[in-house]
């Protein structure tokens, strides 16, 4: 018994004898700090948000791939050549600035091609990957294992 006390006071005193990675006022004050988000949500209040100078609103209107809208050059990675489906002869490999290049070249090369690529996939993009679509597929997965029991 007393082995277990002791080891109940030792794991209570031993966290507050190491140092910490981050001390506590550093994540009190974590605001004064951006560029190295300490906490999860970038502050102690949760904002999710950046007071860096050099993220605006503005810039989101450079932004380019928007569900499909616009011709796009990604790279083969994750689910994308799912979402891709038949269009993954215009996904280049990852880590290669060659592929990049001459997938972006591709794309500027041939307007017409791409445009009608990005239509194709917008349109996939609506029947298989909305958040409609998601929940539809759910909520069937369910019907179907509810309807087996």
């Amino acid at each position: 018994m007393k082995s277990l006390a002791a080891r109940i006071l030792l794991a209570a005193i031993l966290p507050a004898l190491a140092p910490a990675q981050v001390s506590f006022d550093r994540i009190v004050h974590a605001g004064s700090e951006p560029r190295n988000w300490l906490t999860y949500s970038g502050n102690l209040q949760g904002t999710r948000f950046s007071s860096l100078d050099q993220i605006k609103a503005g810039h989101a209107a450079n932004l380019d791939l928007k569900g499909g809208a616009l011709a796009q050059s990604p790279a083969n990675v994750g689910g994308i050549p799912e979402i891709f489906d038949t269009h993954t002869d215009a996904l280049f490999a990852p880590g290669i600035v060659g592929a990049m290049a001459d997938a972006i070249e591709a794309a500027l090369d041939d307007p017409a091609t791409a445009a009608a690529r990005a239509k194709s996939l917008r349109e996939r993009i609506f029947l298989h990957f909305s958040q409609k679509a998601m929940v539809e597929g759910v909520m069937a997965g369910y019907r179907e294992t509810f309807a087996k029991r």
